[in-house]
């Protein structure tokens, strides 16, 4: 399992993110504050196998299209064209907060129970594992959690009939070596959003030929199911962090680009436009967190 935490000040807005990568799922925990989410900008990996995100709102707000606005808790199992690859035809969502706090639990079909998609509503959760959400959101705030909070977590899931209990017996007993030398290298760019960390950076860091690293960047690709290329990936992961910089009610276009590790205004307009995303200032107008 390998686990990294990002913390980020920007303008009067913050984000805290905690990262779980593991064979069959992958988790995503998110602390926004005076930040908007909107899945229409969602941007999509160009590969990757499907799956099922669950969505999990522990505090703050829910909105699907332009219906009433739900609040927390609430749990929802998204479709791969509602949050992962999203087209004009998706049913879209909007979710903020004072704070906004979210947990993504991303995992194959096979390991879903019960209905899938918007369409079906939120899905009922006992309050016991609701206080373990929270507990487990709590604990990612504070620190980086450790593997045993993440297997309860799940396990809990599993009780309360969300996800298939076998999934736990997924989760490798220990990391090889290739992939722990890589991951401590990529773990502070994550800290610190280097969203433009390039190969050759990782490289001169690494001590390895760029023929291992490349090698071993491929089967963490493949053995953590994430799709595409390392160019690929951080490619979206800078596109997400400028969308929700965005949506910061202090920040500009000009300023955002910098944050998100885009070389000016412009580059960071080509990056939308091939993302099929309409131009920063439309999406900033559109997402701009106003209490």
């Amino acid at each position: 399992m390998l686990i990294a935490t990002s913390d980020r000040l920007f303008e009067s807005s913050r984000v805290h993110s905690t990262l779980v990568l593991e064979r069959r799922f992958r988790v995503h925990v998110l602390h926004r504050e005076q930040l908007l989410f909107d899945s229409r900008f969602s941007p999509s990996a160009r590969k990757g196998a499907g799956g099922v995100t669950l969505y999990f709102v522990v505090a703050g707000e829910f909105q699907l299209g332009d219906r009433p606005v739900m609040h927390a808790p609430l749990a929802f199992a998204l479709a791969e064209d509602e949050f992962e690859r999203v087209v004009p035809a998706s049913t879209t969502f909007r979710s903020w907060g004072a704070p906004s706090i979210t947990i993504e639990l991303r995992l194959a079909d096979r390991d879903v129970r019960g209905p899938i998609g918007l369409a079906a509503g939120p899905r009922p959760l006992a309050d016991r594992t609701w206080a373990r959400c929270r507990a487990f959101s709590d604990a990612c705030a504070a620190a980086e959690p450790d593997e045993q909070l993440v297997r309860t977590w799940l396990t809990d899931l599993g009780d309360d009939g969300l996800i298939d209990p076998e999934l736990l017996t997924s989760i490798a007993a220990a990391e090889p070596e290739a992939f722990t030398r890589v991951w401590a290298k990529l773990r502070p760019l994550y800290a610190s959003h280097a969203t433009n960390g390039s190969i050759l950076q990782i490289k001169r860091a690494t001590g390895l030929s760029l023929r291992q690293l490349t090698r071993d960047l491929a089967r963490m690709t493949r053995a953590f199911g994430l799709g595409g290329s390392f160019r690929d990936t951080t490619r979206v992961l800078r596109l997400r962090a400028a969308i929700v910089l965005l949506s910061a009610p202090g920040g500009t276009a000009t300023v955002v680009a910098t944050q998100a590790g885009y070389k000016s205004i412009d580059a960071m307009g080509r990056a939308f436009r091939d993302a099929g995303l309409p131009p920063p200032s439309v999406v900033q107008e559109a997402i701009r967190y106003r209490p």
